[in-house]
């Protein structure tokens, strides 16, 4: 926590990060709501090459106040069965969604 992994982060080069989140909607994007978590999370996107965010169904239309990014700022989202086709449908137009058993 704090700004010690975050210098820390600046030297290094990630080819892939998978990325935890509390939240994600079509309007707001990604976010959570730990204030350093967030400031982790967006270094680490920002040094990936690809970028997987793992997210629960239920995760999908949920508002936390801290936002990490736009979708178009990850490659993927891992989710599971139960998110509801309309949000499917409309999350895909952004990034590529995968249903994971």
């Amino acid at each position: 926590m704090g700004s010690y992994p975050l210098g820390m982060l600046k030297d290094f080069n990630i080819g892939v990060a998978f990325i935890g989140i509390g939240g994600a909607s079509v309007k707001n994007g990604l976010a959570d709501y730990k204030f350093d978590d967030v400031l982790i999370k967006k270094e680490v996107m920002k040094r990936s090459k690809k970028v997987i965010v793992l997210a629960d169904h239920s995760k999908f239309g949920y508002i936390d106040p801290i936002k990490i990014g736009d979708l178009n700022s990850v490659d993927q989202i891992r989710t599971s069965h139960g998110i509801n086709n309309c949000d499917k449908l409309i999350l895909e137009r952004s990034v590529r969604i995968v249903i994971v058993v």
